[in-house]
């Protein structure tokens, strides 16, 4: 285990079984994105990126664009150096979604979910009347008459 997964992977565990708030840690590949945070949490439905480092270090040129990026869009974006503060700061916006009045701070899961209409798509769409189209079907070629295939 590396040593920022000793931070990474207990306050995973706290938020997402103890305080029942769902998340993931990301792992870099190929394919994903780079400096994206070590943990993509919903916290009552606030959007979190955490990331995080070791005492005394500081996120990459890359890492720091993402979290800004996070914020910029209306989530929430932290770097964290210990498992103690970082318990604190998932304590903290559980405390921050409830004083917030966030619509899904805590309520449960959802059981059903109706998304309101999209702008023009107040009535049902006008169609016309489907035409018959009718293709004519061409005669067999004469080079297949000659080898004898039967059409």
């Amino acid at each position: 285990m590396s040593e920022t997964s000793q931070i990474s992977k207990p306050l995973l565990d706290y938020a997402t079984r103890v305080k029942k708030a769902y998340g993931w840690k990301t792992h870099g590949t190929v394919y994903a994105l780079r400096g994206n945070p070590d943990l993509i949490l919903c916290i009552a439905g606030l959007f979190v990126g955490i990331e995080c480092k070791l005492p005394g270090e500081k996120p990459t040129t890359t890492q720091a664009l993402r979290l800004r990026q996070i914020r910029q869009a209306g989530g929430r974006s932290y770097v964290v150096d210990d498992l103690a503060m970082g318990k604190a700061l998932i304590d903290w916006l559980f405390s921050e979604a409830e004083r917030l009045g966030s619509r899904f701070a805590l309520s449960g899961p959802v059981t059903s979910f109706a998304p309101p209409p999209l702008r023009g798509q107040l009535e049902a769409p006008k169609t016309t009347p489907a035409r018959e189209i009718v293709v004519p079907v061409p005669p067999p070629r004469a080079s297949i008459r000659r080898r004898g295939v039967d059409q």
